[in-house]
This record gives structure tokens, sequence and C-alpha cells, in this order.
């Protein structure tokens, strides 16, 4: 009996050391995962935080490249409407994409009925003598190789109305070098056409009268 309880208090004390060290050591491992958490999270509110004010100064950066390009826009546009020119830009394809007031007039093609709309379409011009079909500018200027084209005729507006006009094609490139649309640019020279022909009329009768 003697050492069956000698034997039961030194389990017993056995185990409530070993319930202690336990104890000690779950007590240990919490404190570690807590400071573990403490540092993870520091380093993580450090990381969010940097990575904040990079995302605030990016869109920063984009709001006024933005405005920096929108206020370029609107100067262009104010441009092209002031100008006494009529202007198309076309896309890649030769599809419209802006018309300003005069081109708009001339043609007799509102900007959003013309949108999307092809040059040769819009913007039609033959022959003043043969009225055969002048073709496409675009085309014309593709064949060249050159950077422009340069051609004189008479355009037939939507309404049937007949103008001598003086065009322009130019490839519009990008920042790279690279072609991204092109832009025709034409006015109304009827009113000189006649006038040049009343010259000529004018100059041939006093050459007749000199020769009378």
């Amino acid at each position: 009996q003697d050492l069956l309880a000698t034997a039961s208090h030194e389990r017993r004390t056995y185990d409530t050391k070993l319930n202690q060290r336990v104890s000690r050591f779950l007590q240990f491992v919490l404190i570690l995962a807590l400071a573990a958490g403490i540092t993870i999270g520091i380093f993580a509110s450090s990381r969010l935080q940097r990575v904040s004010s990079a995302y605030e100064l990016a869109l920063q950066e984009l709001q006024e490249r933005n405005a920096r390009v929108t206020a370029s826009q609107q100067l262009l546009a104010t441009t092209l409407e002031s100008i006494g020119d009529a202007v198309i830009s076309l896309s890649k394809q030769g599809q419209v994409r802006f018309m300003n007031a005069v081109a708009q007039k001339l043609t007799g093609w509102q900007l959003g009925a013309a949108t999307d709309r092809p040059i040769s379409e819009v913007l039609r011009l033959v022959h003043p003598q043969t009225r055969q079909p002048m073709g496409d500018m675009l085309e014309d200027l593709d064949r060249s190789g050159a950077m422009g084209l340069h051609q004189e005729g008479t355009m037939v507006a939507r309404d049937g109305s007949e103008y001598a006009v003086d065009a322009k094609a130019s490839i519009v490139v990008d920042a790279d070098g690279r072609p991204d649309g092109s832009v025709v640019v034409f006015r109304d020279v009827t009113e000189l056409r006649k006038a040049e022909v009343t010259l000529i009329a004018n100059e041939k009768l006093a050459v007749t009268g000199r020769l009378a």
C-alpha cells in the first residue's frame, strides 16, 4: 500500500509538472504566433500603404494626362472648326472619323451620318471635262508611296450640287512613325475657277481685238 501510495503520488506529481510544461509551451507558442501575426500585420500594412500611394500617384498622373489630352483635343477641334478649309479625318481603313463644319457644308454630309463611311462615298470627285470618277484619293496615295497627294476636280455633294475643289490627302503617323490614318483637306475654288475662265476669255477677246 505504501508503495502504491508513493507511486500514485509520484504519478500525480509527474502529471502536474507535465501539464505545467505543456501549458507553458502552449503559452509560448501562442505568444510567438501573436508576435508573428503582429509583425506580418505591420509589414502588410506598410506594403499596402506603399501600394496605395503608388496607385494614387499613378491615378493622379493618368488624370493629369487625360486632362492634357482632352484640352489638346478641344484645342484641335476648335482650330479645325475655325479654319476656312474643309477637313476630314480618316481611319487606317479610309473611313470617316471627323469632319469640320466646312466639310459638312460642302459635302452635304453631317458628321453623324458620315462617320465610318468610306471617303469615296462622302467626297465624290469627278473629272471636270470627262465627268468620270477620279477614284479614291487614299488608294492613289498608297500606290504612290508618298506622304501627301494633291488633286483638283469637281466634287459632287450629297444633294447633287457641284463644286470645283482643290484637295490634298496626307498620311498621319503615330509616335512610332507608323501610319495611323490620314487627313483630307480641300477648299471650294469654284469662284476662282470662274474668275480664271473669265480672265482667259477676256484675254482672248483682247488678243482678237488687237489682231483685228
